[in-house]
């Protein structure tokens, strides 16, 4: 049953647990002020709507979510304010999603998968992001 804080809770998502996706995204409780260390966090909180296992009715919804999260991205990694670490992290975290998304053990399950869905638009982001890093940073 759907407990009371609905269908997309799990207490794996939140940075205390020791298995939180947002602590293997680099998620650090010591982030100090500043335009690059908020950046990095916000790029690891937006990271966190692929890593969800909603039921399958709200798979819709989660994709929808997720060319949110990827237009964000696609618009940081033109911003050339970005400094080397922020690319870093931005590049590792396409890389996490990239590989959560496609991370499907069952044959059936994977036609229906959010990697099926998202798969293109993922890999284009993730290959922008990475040719715009390696003509932004030296």
């Amino acid at each position: 049953g759907e407990n009371q804080r609905g269908p997309f809770h799990d207490a794996e998502l939140y940075p205390s647990s020791p298995n939180s996706p947002m602590r293997k995204l680099g998620w650090r409780e010591d982030v100090r002020a500043g335009l690059q260390a908020n950046m990095g966090l916000f790029v690891t909180h937006v990271a966190t709507v692929f890593m969800a296992r909603p039921p399958a009715e709200f798979l819709d919804h989660q994709v929808d979510l997720c060319t949110y999260a990827l237009n964000f991205f696609q618009t940081l990694a033109r911003k050339p304010a970005l400094k080397r670490r922020t690319w870093e992290h931005l590049l590792a975290t396409l890389l996490d999603v990239t590989s959560s998304v496609l991370r499907t053990n069952d044959p059936q399950s994977r036609k229906a998968s959010l990697g099926n869905r998202m798969l293109s638009e993922i890999l284009k982001t993730l290959l922008v992001s990475w040719i715009r890093a390696s003509l932004m940073v030296p």
